[in-house]
């Protein structure tokens, strides 16, 4: 996504790159843009690829939450076996979210 190799990505590099990459294409609006990446937006209004990764998973977390949700009201065997895949799944990805946060805090404390 990042064409010009700044290091960083902007709205317009996004909008563009999930609408090529992804089947179906993912459209990003401006409004989603700015929700997404309060506070980590530079001057240029572009995030760095730790940012963005973060804010990624975030929304994989999201998504994996929702289906988790919508399987379990399902009462059916194989519906309960997705939802334990899914519940397996949003532990993996909330450990991988909280790394960061725990390497944040153990520098703060040093």
């Amino acid at each position: 996504l990042d064409e010009d190799v700044k290091h960083s990505i902007g709205f317009s590099e996004v909008r563009e790159g999930l609408a090529k990459a992804l089947r179906p294409p993912v459209v990003v609006s401006k409004d989603e843009w700015e929700r997404l990446t309060r506070g980590l937006q530079d001057a240029h209004g572009r995030v760095d690829a730790a940012s963005f990764a973060l804010v990624m998973m975030a929304e994989v977390r999201c998504y994996i939450e929702s289906q988790m949700a919508k399987a379990m009201k399902e009462v059916e065997s194989d519906s309960f076996e997705n939802a334990v895949m899914l519940s397996l799944k949003v532990s993996l990805l909330r450990s991988e979210l909280d790394r960061p946060r725990r390497a944040r805090a153990a520098r703060a404390a040093s």
